[in-house]
């Protein structure tokens, strides 16, 4: 079977950050990626993020992230380290 391309399962925390958690503005400061198995064309593979840490002195945060197949095999878990630029 064709195996998808490793940089789009964790391309999908980029967006995720950048438009909805932490929000606009956001960028990876520090990312580690694991990949568990494989994902196929065809799977559907939903994104998880899960706030860890979120500093009161400065607008980072730090956040976990899986992504797991339709049958529940992780593909993909990590934790990154954001940060988000404040409008002025």
């Amino acid at each position: 079977r064709r195996v998808v391309e490793v940089g789009l399962r964790a391309g999908l925390f980029h967006a995720v950050s950048a438009m909805h958690l932490p929000g606009a503005g956001s960028v990876f400061l520090h990312q580690e990626w694991d990949y568990p198995a494989p994902v196929f064309f065809g799977d559907t593979v939903p994104a998880e993020v899960e706030v860890l840490e979120a500093r009161a002195d400065k607008p980072i945060t730090r956040i976990r992230c899986i992504c797991r197949r339709d049958d529940g095999t992780e593909v993909l878990r990590g934790e990154c380290v954001v940060y988000t630029m404040l409008p002025d």
